[in-house]
């Protein structure tokens, strides 16, 4: 199961893909996807969560289509905004598989590419920080959500996430 497609995967978290590698993005969003909705909302309301998605992977009541559609609460001088659960993942599948794809699992072994006319670059050292960061904070705006309205939502018991790197000053 996984909420987002490879055709997702444009804009500012393109992933390059071509027709070998389109199977390999798939897998892992089949993997990683779950990982995070369960961080986000505990094991037993992803549960509930998932039991509620119709064929489309679109949540059919209240409570679910509130946190998977975008949400702006004002609260306290402070404004909680999320771009709903679909943005938050693709920010996070992003980070996950672009991070991976500086090691490539091939018959001779683990390698790297290596460009002729360029060089690689860490992974930690690039932008992909950004949608990470960014989809933490619909993450965080989700379960601010979740905990102001706790009888729609009582079996949370969601994990916190935080801001990855010294890099996310420059896009608060």
């Amino acid at each position: 199961m996984s909420l987002t497609t490879q055709t997702d995967y444009k804009g500012t978290v393109r992933i390059s893909q071509n027709g070998l590698d389109g199977d390999i993005l798939q897998d892992y969003l089949d993997e990683k996807e779950p990982m995070y909705l369960k961080d986000l909302l505990g094991c037993d309301l992803y549960d509930l969560y998932v039991a509620d998605l119709d064929v489309n992977e679109i949540p059919q009541t209240a409570p679910y289509t509130t946190i998977f559609n975008p949400i702006c609460n004002d609260d306290d001088c402070d404004q909680k905004r999320s771009r709903g659960i679909k943005e938050m993942l693709k920010g996070f599948m992003y980070f996950e598989y672009v991070r991976d794809q500086h090691q490539i699992n091939s018959s001779i072994g683990v390698s790297r590419s290596k460009g002729v006319a360029s060089d690689m670059i860490l992974p930690g050292s690039s932008i992909i920080n950004k949608p990470y960061n960014l989809a933490v904070k619909d993450y965080q705006a989700i379960q601010y959500y979740i905990c102001q309205n706790m009888t729609d939502f009582p079996t949370y018991e969601g994990l916190k996430k935080e801001a990855i790197s010294i890099i996310w000053i420059n896009y608060i």
